[in-house]
């Protein structure tokens, strides 16, 4: 019986991650399971734009810092389709952003699929609202 839980526990293991992506950025490339499939340009203080390899930018990411009255957050813009998803729970790198992409199929075969962004959408987007400032005045 142990022999047999054991068993199982490896299997699901092993099939769990077979069916993820390898996402690795290299410069400004970006590779999938070993092959280019996208440019990442970073600009400092902006954010990146993604391409696809002719130079079609397909998203738009940028971390969100500084704002006064506002909390840091992530924003992540599909060009083409000009939904924009806004998230401050999660913590995304460039690479865990690709591989999320990938794994709620948003991003298949090089490009975007447009028909997953609202579902991408209803899963992750979070209304931003900026703080309130209350001032409170007490007369006695």
């Amino acid at each position: 019986m142990k022999y047999l839980f054991t068993l199982a526990i490896t299997a699901f293991t092993f099939l769990g991650y077979s069916q993820e992506q390898n996402v690795k950025i290299k410069k400004d490339d970006v590779f999938i399971d070993g092959s280019k499939c996208l440019k990442a340009n970073l600009k400092f203080g902006e954010g990146t734009s993604f391409t696809d390899l002719s130079g079609k930018e397909l998203i738009y990411f940028q971390y969100v810092t500084g704002v006064p009255n506002n909390p840091d957050y992530y924003k992540i813009i599909f060009v083409e389709d000009e939904i924009m998803v806004t998230n401050q729970s999660l913590t995304l790198s460039r690479k865990g952003l690709i591989a999320m992409l990938l794994s709620n199929e948003v991003l298949v075969n090089c490009s975007i699929n447009s028909s997953k962004i609202q579902m991408f959408k209803f899963k992750f987007h979070e209304e931003i609202v900026p703080a309130q400032n209350i001032n409170v005045n007490i007369e006695e």
